[in-house]
């Protein structure tokens, strides 16, 4: 190769990796882009969106047509490949109304206002920031919008937990995929179709019960409690785990009412992965549809395992209450977080 083609090759491949390392340079800061994501739009939006989630050997599939206008008012109406509604989630900000159409039966609630939760947002992405590693890896296109994809990798084994499409113009999360804790694909959640109309119609968050369907009033009253809280409000003692995963921390613990009783509910955080705790009244059962059940033994007694759309559960007596653990995580985690509710 002469000496003049020998140059003009280095020349190009030096552009090359200049536009390489413009490419990179210009891809935004996950955590900016991430804060986006979990802020609300500030625009109204309407659009289609699937979700599919394995557990077990099972797959579960649902379409959901969603409406949204800020701050926080919302419509969700969860349909099957044959167009039928079965379940309808209306909010005005003020009221929140659960529609189960094909059982007739109708919950008026109180929406969970953000204000109140005992991790604000910056205590969040601290967590967050303390256990994954988030990088942003390129662009796609979903729904027909640019969005920016965002990976989140467990620090300390480096095993990818969950990939976002965030949409660059208005940071709405267009798609999910969440990753169990073998590197199977958990859940995903996709917008297949999106809008931007500028503004909605009132009515789309107004709900009136149908004719002869029961109306059940403050089935839920989410409260983002204390632990002592909880106690004075419930009256039952509070009993949670003394042994946590590395990197979960307590977030709250709401008091839920129950055919004249109450159950308590305990979340946990490590900034992505979430895990649940009940615990409730020996003779209530919490209902997570028709899933196989098979024995585990615990330290002191046993216990019943089954796989639901969120991750493992875990249930088992104790002291004449029942304890329900929820959560992606090992079963052998589970169990220790179990054995320690003492």
């Amino acid at each position: 190769m002469s000496t003049k083609r020998a140059l003009i090759a280095l020349l190009a491949l030096s552009a090359a990796a200049w536009r390489a390392g413009a490419a990179v340079e210009e891809l935004p800061d996950a955590a900016e882009v991430l804060r986006a994501g979990a802020s609300h739009p500030a625009a109204p939006y309407t659009g289609e969106v699937s979700v599919v989630t394995w557990y077990g050997k099972r797959t579960r599939a649902k379409e959901l047509l969603v409406h949204f206008s800020p701050p926080n008012r919302f419509r969700r109406e969860i349909v099957d490949h044959s167009g039928y509604t079965a379940q309808i989630v209306v909010s005005d900000g003020k009221q929140e109304w659960v529609y189960d159409r094909a059982h007739g039966r109708v919950w008026k609630t109180t929406p969970e206002d953000a204000d109140y939760k005992l991790l604000g947002p910056e205590e969040e992405f601290d967590l967050l920031a303390q256990n994954y590693d988030s990088r942003v890896t390129g662009q796609e296109t979903v729904a027909g919008r640019p969005c920016w994809v965002v990976e989140i990798r467990g620090q300390k084994d480096s095993r990818s937990v969950r990939t976002l499409w965030i949409d660059q113009k208005t940071g709405v999360m267009l798609q999910t995929k969440s990753f169990l804790a073998d590197g199977t694909v958990a859940s995903t959640m996709r917008f297949v179709k999106i809008e931007f109309p500028g503004e909605l119609d009132e009515e789309l968050f107004r709900f009136t019960p149908p004719v002869g369907a029961v109306v059940v009033k403050s089935k839920l009253k989410p409260g983002y409690l204390e632990l002592e809280d909880a106690r004075i409000a419930g009256g039952v003692p509070p009993v949670p785990p003394k042994w946590l995963p590395n990197g979960y921390v307590f977030e709250s613990v709401n008091v839920l009412p129950y055919n004249g009783s109450t159950f308590l509910h305990f979340k946990y955080s490590d900034g992505i992965d979430a895990m649940s705790l009940f615990q409730c009244p020996k003779s209530v059962r919490l209902d997570f549809g028709d899933l196989a059940e098979e024995p585990v033994r615990m330290a002191g007694g046993s216990a019943r395992l089954s796989f639901g759309p969120d991750g493992k559960i875990l249930e088992w007596p104790r002291q004449g209450q029942r304890f329900v653990l929820v959560g992606n995580l090992p079963l052998e985690t589970l169990r220790r977080v179990a054995e320690s509710v003492q």
